[in-house]
């Protein structure tokens, strides 16, 4: 297994070895010099550690992850690896020094760099669902919906079968809002209602997370002219929204369905998006 001789390698501090299985891509990333210094740092805070019963979990002719026992602080826990195949050689995506980057990215509400950093990351390690899932936000604040309901779409499927967890209920729930808007937005209006359906009859779900999809869900009954269940929705929005501008939509659109603002309703169903 790459993955043992990988972890030997880290394990007898031999980084030179360690480095030299980092995919290409990963190595434009972090140079030799930050490797060992970041490596030497994390080390140097766990003490000794081991490993132990390596398995592939997952495995194509492109992609691999293989799960595994680490002993730290002399507690033994499950881990696991990804590699991915460059030149018919495996190689490890090494990526730690991203997420912090596209986390500020979106901090200041710079989507544009946060899409950018996104694509490397997802470049360098497809497989991790947070690769996908950081393109799907940062696609879906940029409005590329048709790359954002791809993205979004991998982001839930992959977190249904890896082997770490890194999204709860809540989290992948707007995943599939975000996957059902892009539909939407995309055209797509149809396929969006049923996953809309699917989020609004969800029993586990706070009220409070329902708001956007009644509302969304409202527009696309809109734009295949529904308006008997764009009203309902817009209805049951004002329902479980708290005061805020989403209320506040819902109430505006309720008021030019019901024709209290007969022009401008005419007008907004018409250039709505």
């Amino acid at each position: 297994y790459t993955a043992n001789k990988y972890l030997s390698a880290l394990k007898s501090r031999d980084y030179e070895k360690a480095y030299s299985y980092l995919s290409n891509n990963s190595k434009t990333l972090i140079s030799f010099t930050d490797y060992v210094k970041t490596s030497e740092d994390y080390y140097s805070r766990v003490g000794n550690w081991d490993f132990k019963d390596l398995k592939i979990y997952y495995f194509d002719n492109n992609q691999s992850v293989v799960t595994y026992k680490i002993k730290e602080s002399n507690e033994w826990k499950d881990d696991y690896l990804n590699f991915i195949k460059e030149h018919d050689i495996w190689t490890r995506p090494y990526v730690w020094n991203l997420f912090e980057q596209i986390d500020e990215a979106f901090g200041s509400k710079d989507f544009s760099k946060a899409l950018f950093l996104s694509q490397k990351l997802y470049l360098i390690d497809p497989l991790d669902p947070r690769s996908s899932g950081y393109l799907c936000w940062s696609e879906y604040f940029m409005r590329l919906y048709d790359k954002s309901l791809e993205s979004c779409r991998r982001t839930i499927e992959i977190s249904a079968i890896y082997p770490i967890k890194y999204y709860d209920a809540d989290e992948i729930f707007w995943y599939r809002f975000n996957y059902a808007d892009s539909l939407k937005f995309s055209g797509k209006n149809e396929e969006a209602i049923k996953i809309f359906d699917t989020l609004v009859g969800l029993g586990d779900v706070p009220l409070k997370n329902k708001c956007s999809v009644f509302i969304s869900r409202a527009d696309a009954y809109s734009r295949i002219k529904n308006y008997e269940n764009t009203l309902k929705d817009l209805s049951s929005a004002v329902s479980v929204c708290g005061e805020g501008a989403e209320k506040a939509d819902a109430e505006k659109r309720i008021a030019m369905l019901n024709g209290l603002m007969c022009g401008e309703s005419v007008r907004f169903f018409k250039n709505y998006r």
